[in-house]
């Protein structure tokens, strides 16, 4: 938006991450605790999203909507234990979990004087992981 698209942006990110919680978690996780072979996976992640609304155009809306996953499992083993660790991961995997159910999400702004501070960028990612 208002710029050459030269880099992946936030949604595709967001997209890669869900992609990658599926390949990943089934593959290297769930595979080997169920003693499943799996030689390799592929998913494609798609969904709807009008620009129009994260430019406040009426009528629009910045969410998006539709999300599809389509995961593509290569393996000899049977179906029913590749449906298995299906079914185990959209139980178990967080991406996927925070796209089924609401999350909170605490949000803070920090304003510093350009003058004052350093002129560069930061990116600040934090979690809170809770272990019971």
């Amino acid at each position: 938006m208002g710029e050459k698209n030269t880099t992946i942006g936030p949604l595709q990110h967001l997209l890669g991450s869900l992609a990658g919680c599926g390949a990943g978690i089934i593959k290297n996780t769930l595979a080997p605790l169920t003693d499943t072979s799996v030689d390799s996976v592929n998913v494609d992640v798609q969904c709807e999203f009008d620009v129009k609304g994260v430019l406040g155009m009426e009528g629009a809306t910045g969410d998006i909507r539709n999300v599809s996953f389509i995961l593509t499992v290569y393996s000899d083993d049977s179906p029913n234990k590749i449906e298995k660790i299906f079914e185990i991961w959209k139980q178990r995997a967080p991406v996927f979990l925070c796209f089924q159910k609401p999350v909170q999400i605490s949000t803070n702004l920090v304003i510093k004087n350009q003058k004052k501070s350093q002129k560069t960028s930061n990116l600040l990612i934090s979690r809170k992981v809770t272990h019971n």
